[in-house]
C-alpha cells in the first residue's frame, strides 16, 4: 500500500525549508546594510563655520563639514581670505585645548586653503580664526574666540 501522507509532506516541508532560507536571507541582507554598508556610504556629516564664535575677526571666512565615522572624526572645508587688507589669515585647530595645526592663506586677498584633518572622535575640537603677518602665519595679530566644532551639543 502506498503510504499517501509522506507524499503530501515532503512539497510542504519544502516550502516551509525554503519560506525559512529567504528569512534568513533577508535578515542577513538588512543586518550587512545596517552595520556595514550604511555607515561606509553615508557617515554622520555635520556642517561648522568659524563664524559662529562669540567674536569674529573681519576678512577670514572658514566653513566646512565634519565627518564622524568608525572611531574618527574627519574635519573638511576651506579657509579664505576675503579682505584686501595686506594680511594674511590663519585658522588654529585646537585639540583638547592645545594648537594641533594651523592652516594658513598668505598669497593675498580672495585666496583660499584647503582644511582636511582626521583626528580621533575622543577629542575635543575647537577652531580659531586669525589675522596674521602676510609673510609669517604664525605671528598671530587678532584672533578670535575658539568656537568648539567637536563634540557638537544639542540645543
Amino acid at each position: 500500500m502506498i503510504d499517501r501522507t509522506q507524499q503530501t509532506d515532503r512539497p510542504s516541508r519544502k516550502v516551509l525549508t525554503g519560506i525559512a532560507i529567504a528569512a534568513c536571507g533577508g535578515v542577513i541582507a538588512l543586518l550587512l546594510e545596517y552595520f556595514v554598508i550604511q555607515p561606509w556610504l553615508a557617515p554622520e556629516t555635520d556642517d561648522w563655520n568659524s563664524n559662529s564664535a562669540s567674536s569674529a575677526v573681519g576678512g577670514v571666512s572658514a566653513g566646512g563639514e565634519i565627518e564622524h565615522a568608525d572611531g574618527q572624526v574627519r574635519v573638511t572645508g576651506k579657509l579664505e581670505d576675503r579682505a584686501q587688507d595686506n594680511k594674511g589669515v590663519s585658522l588654529i585647530i585646537l585639540v583638547d585645548g592645545k594648537e594641533h595645526r594651523p592652516v594658513a592663506v598668505t598669497k593675498g586677498a580672495h585666496e583660499s586653503a584647503e582644511i582636511d584633518v582626521t583626528l580621533p572622535d575622543t577629542a575635543t575640537i575647537a577652531v580659531r580664526e586669525c589675522l596674521t603677518h602676510p609673510k609669517k602665519p604664525v605671528e598671530d595679530r587678532e584672533c578670535s574666540d575658539a568656537l568648539t566644532i567637536w563634540p557638537q551639543h544639542s540645543p
